[in-house]
């Protein structure tokens, strides 16, 4: 693995100081973090202020572990509320991003000369041309299926839909995909129809995937993939043990038919108490049902901080969303705080769910089957609490992250250096 020169330099007069003494000098006994520190740039557009986005927190959670651990990381980052102010504006950037002319972070990163790049998301103000510059290791985080679907969720009317995996499907230009918007539909239709080779889909080292189900999704398209990696993100531990104080249910997501809250809420029985945390296009539709259903509280969107010391006060969490996200951050957070959790068979949370037997799958929304999940967990809660927290610590912590990340870094470059 590339070591800083200046890392190099000290290496090599600690070694002559060593000499000096007559004494060995192993460097093996280097702290991993100093061993192991690269120089790493992060591209990465931020989803709009205001906008629930797991993904933004996601981003900042790797840049915070990465120069925790050593890396010494540049963010290159663009934000959408600081492109889609104005109609024209809005036009402008649909434009580029359909002839893939967005802005390149190229510049920055010859400037910066790191190891290795990291690549998240693209979408709306950056061009993906620069990728096929080979001179330094890329990788691309899949936290979406933009590169296919109009939506990136490969969902349509709460059912997997997979007609534009391969090529994308006129179907999708009838449907606006694109979250109902004409511009939007539009210009990724373009992009994705006539750009049929996007960097981004065949010019990286590697890929990870989030998730088994999310990797294997993404297999079923056109992704020229040569290799990837399922590494999914991680999530802090506050460190407070559930305590069960409310006999509630939580929800957090952002509030949309396809994150499967307006199934859940409709079909959630009345005995039982359910939270309701978040924002979004849904949110009309549920305040509807909140109405007529007292057992439903829509509580808003919280801050970060203050939602997570809540979490361990509930009973448990759900997860219904109806299609394979790479995996939801709600979802390690709910593991992080200790909860049992219900997840729906069709989404990615139900292999780590079944592995772990932290919470209950389930296949359809009938009120008898919620009703029977909630009451085998109560059963038995502390156990699927520590299963919870089980799962945590091996799949999801920021030690187990940095160990992947940094055996992906190491494998990359090394398969560099053997190409070369």
């Amino acid at each position: 693995m590339a070591i800083p020169i200046q890392s190099r330099t000290s290496e090599t007069f600690q070694a002559l100081f060593y000499q000096v003494l007559g004494l060995p000098f192993d460097n093996s006994t280097k702290k991993n973090c100093d061993r192991d520190a690269m120089k790493i740039v992060i591209v990465h557009h931020f989803y709009k202020n205001g906008a629930a986005s797991g993904e933004n927190t996601v981003v900042e959670a790797h840049v915070r572990a990465l120069r925790k651990h050593g890396h010494t990381v540049t963010l290159i980052g663009r934000y959408s509320n600081q492109t889609l102010n104005s109609r024209l504006e809005k036009l402008k950037v649909g434009f580029t991003w359909a002839f893939n002319m967005g802005q390149s972070p190229w510049r920055q990163i010859k400037e910066f000369e790191p190891d290795i790049i990291l690549i998240h998301n693209l979408y709306p103000g950056f061009s993906s041309r620069w990728i096929r510059k080979k001179e330094i290791p890329r990788i691309y985080w899949l936290h979406n299926y933009r590169f296919f679907c109009l939506a990136s969720t490969f969902i349509f009317q709460n059912q997997e839909c997979l007609i534009c995996a391969q090529s994308v499907s006129y179907k999708s230009l009838i449907r606006k995909c694109a979250d109902g918007s004409i511009l939007k539909t539009v210009s990724t239709y373009l992009r994705l129809k006539m750009n049929r080779d996007l960097p981004e889909r065949s010019e990286l080292d590697h890929w990870v995937a989030l998730s088994p189900k999310a990797r294997n999704l993404f297999l079923q398209t056109s992704l020229k993939s040569k290799s990837m990696s399922i590494i999914p993100n991680f999530v802090d531990s506050n460190d407070v043990m559930p305590t069960f104080l409310s006999d509630k249910w939580v929800f957090v997501g952002r509030l949309t038919a396809e994150k499967g809250i307006l199934a859940l809420a409709k079909n959630v029985p009345d005995s039982i108490q359910l939270d309701i945390y978040g924002d979004g296009p849904a949110r009309a539709q549920l305040e509807v049902i909140c109405a007529n259903k007292t057992n439903l509280n829509l509580k808003g969107d919280l801050d970060r901080e203050t939602l997570l010391d809540l979490l361990p006060n509930y009973t448990g969490g759900f997860v219904p969303s109806f299609g394979v996200e790479g995996i939801p951050t709600t979802f390690l957070e709910y593991s992080a705080a200790g909860l049992p959790i219900i997840g729906w068979e069709v989404n990615s949370t139900s292999d780590f769910i079944d592995e772990y037997e932290c919470g209950i799958t389930l296949k359809n929304f009938r009120m008898e089957a919620i009703a029977d999940a909630v009451s085998m967990i109560a059963r038995n809660r502390a156990q699927f609490s520590k299963n919870s927290i089980s799962m945590w610590k091996s799949e999801f912590s920021e030690s187990k992250w940095i160990q992947q990340v940094n055996d992906l870094f190491d494998s990359v470059i090394n398969n560099r250096n053997l190409e070369h």
